[in-house]
């Protein structure tokens, strides 16, 4: 694979079918207004990006655009993203992609397409509302039982340079990684279910292709966006249908040819640091159109100064993270980071069982290496605390992992601390509040259960949340892994761990206010609707029927205290529960998230 990191321009002659590869040429020269071909009949421009964590990028990306929308006709330009954009990132972990969708009608993005974080990381509601927001064209080509319908295709009518011709039409399709493949890449609830029926990328574009010709003869060319990895791109690119795919997944930028077809697959890269530029030009309305890929870093333009001041507006909630104390200690209670690379230390249980609780796993695990804030906590745990502990962006799974293999892993990890003198272990597992573990490293007890408690013995499935890294590096993980990749999701389907800790903490926080509002009786399945509504009355102090922020601000503030009800937490909060973004709660909505918040925790 060729990773671009410079800028290049590549020139493809769609219609030499079985020619070959296409060669490279470097071109320093190259300007916004380049004619790509003499003689040409019309010219359409992608400015495309795909894989978009942040929103640092795009006040330089807007007026990148700016300059290659000149000299060329406003309707031959289109922008695409091709999928993850809602999530993961901590910013949408506070905003649920809001900002994201702001920034993108604001480019503005005319096309784009699901991908896989979008639906895996996204509660279904708030991903139905960011749907409802964006201004563009959303489109969904493999997802058939997704609701609401999205745009299976799209057609674009490209004006011909002789403005007396009728306009060339261009179809779209957007493609999302899913189906038989990939039993294991999503969540039960992973865009509201639907992701059950997905198809086949490979499939569903001959099928989509073929229905765009059929319902508009005459195409001047058909283009996929999609978003999964660069080997099924080029599955795609070889059955010959498509000029150039505009595709995601992958986050280095990459530029790959199909052998036979010559079909170009385009990746600029991942958080729109630069952007690639596709030139289709047909020489005649019949013809097959020549492609030209140049890859251009957003970096040499300068910001487009309206929307540099919105992104730094919309990204206000994460500076004031920052310093938002999420945890306070109860009297007598005590975590310590102090010599995780040596021993068990109980912040990395904390944070381990934080994240099995989140992730509703069974265990979690967490390496040592990844613990360094190397202090004690007898107070607060605030979110700079987090940063310094988990400073790596790691990514998180749950995998279907056996007790013996759990066992052995961990036990393998922790071969230093049992040596004499102990040595340290930055790759040993610490483990969650729910395993306990010999003297020597030999975990007794998972998920609260002994060996001869488990359904199948050592051979029992436990879903275990686990860093995809160490799936890699612990060699008995990494075993068991290649055995069993059925019951690995693909790292990329993996969650940061701070948004991860962010959550838990945003949810255990709804716990302590409803049990002080409710009673423990919470707890007790005849009583919770009860409990709710009562706890729910108590909040609403207008009487209105909805809790709007101030409202909760109030009733965290006396009932958990100052310092946890600082805006940011109590936003977070009410975000949590809103299912409609309208900044307010129904008693119903939070009976809804009350019961899966009790039953994860």
């Amino acid at each position: 694979k060729k990773g671009l990191t410079s800028h290049v321009t590549l020139l493809l002659h769609s219609g030499e079918m079985g020619a070959g590869p296409p060669s490279a040429c470097c071109s320093s020269q190259q300007t916004a207004s380049m004619q790509p071909a003499l003689g040409k009949y019309a010219h359409m421009r992608i400015i495309a990006v795909n894989d978009v964590y942040m929103l640092d990028n795009f006040p330089q990306l807007k007026s990148l655009i700016k300059e290659y929308s000149r000299d060329i006709k406003a309707s031959n330009v289109i922008t695409t993203l091709a999928g993850d954009f809602l999530a993961p990132s901590l910013l949408s972990s506070l905003d649920f992609g809001f900002g994201m969708i702001q920034v993108l009608n604001r480019l503005p993005m005319d096309y784009l397409c699901f991908g896989n974080h979008d639906g895996n990381d996204l509660p279904y509601e708030k991903l139905v509302s960011r749907i409802s927001e964006f201004k563009g064209t959303w489109l969904n080509s493999n997802m058939p039982d997704f609701a609401p319908e999205l745009s299976s295709f799209a057609i674009r009518n490209i004006q011909p340079d002789d403005l007396t011709e009728p306009p060339l039409q261009v179809g779209l399709l957007g493609l999302c990684i899913g189906g038989s493949k990939y039993p294991a890449m999503y969540r039960d609830e992973a865009f509201g279910g639907a992701h059950r029926t997905m198809q086949d990328v490979v499939i569903a574009a001959e099928e989509m292709a073929e229905n765009c010709l059929l319902k508009h003869p005459g195409l001047g060319a058909v283009i996929p966006i999609t978003h999964q990895d660069m080997p099924e791109d080029l599955e795609l690119a070889g059955k010959g249908l498509f000029p150039v795919i505009v595709a995601g997944h992958d986050h280095d930028p990459m530029l790959e040819a199909h052998s036979e077809t010559g079909c170009q697959v385009v990746k600029a890269g991942q958080d729109a640091t630069q952007a690639a530029i596709i030139d289709l030009v047909w020489t005649r309305r019949n013809s097959k159109p020549v492609v030209h890929v140049t890859f251009k870093p957003v970096a040499d333009f300068d910001p487009d100064p309206a929307l540099a001041k919105h992104v730094e507006q919309l990204n206000q909630p994460v500076r004031e993270l920052e310093q938002a104390v999420l945890y306070e200690l109860a009297p007598g209670e005590q975590f310590s980071s102090v010599g995780a690379s040596f021993h068990d230390v109980t912040m990395a249980r904390k944070l381990a069982s934080a994240v099995r609780d989140c992730l509703m796993a069974d265990a979690a695990v967490v390496n040592s290496g990844a613990v360094r804030g190397n202090k004690d906590y007898d107070e607060t745990i605030a979110y700079g605390d987090l940063k310094k502990e988990c400073p790596y962006p790691s990514s998180v799974v749950v995998a279907q992992i056996p007790f013996a293999v759990m066992r052995d892993a961990i036990q393998l990890s922790r071969q230093n601390w049992t040596s004499s003198p102990p040595k340290e272990a930055n790759s040993a597992l610490q483990i969650d509040d729910r395993m306990e573990i010999s003297e020597n490293n030999i975990i007794t007890k998972l998920n609260n259960l002994e060996v001869g408690d488990m359904k199948n013995g050592e051979d029992t499935l436990f879903d275990v949340a686990v860093d995809t890294y160490f799936l890699k590096k612990n060699t008995v993980f990494k075993e068991y892994c290649t055995k069993h990749p059925d019951r690995v999701p693909p790292a990329d389907a993996g969650r940061p761990l701070l948004p991860i800790l962010v959550e838990y903490f945003c949810k255990e926080m709804w716990m302590k206010l409803m049990e002080n509002a409710g009673g423990h009786t919470i707890h007790r399945k005849s009583r919770f609707s009860v409990a709710v509504k009562d706890a729910f009355l108590s909040f609403d102090t207008g009487c209105t029927g909805k809790l709007g922020i101030d409202e909760l601000k109030t009733a965290v503030r006396a009932s958990l205290g100052e310092k946890l009800s600082s805006n940011i937490m109590v936003e977070l909060m009410l975000q949590q529960v809103d299912k409609t973004g309208k900044g307010e709660i129904l008693e119903s909505d939070l009976k809804e998230a009350m019961r899966k918040i009790f039953r994860a925790m």
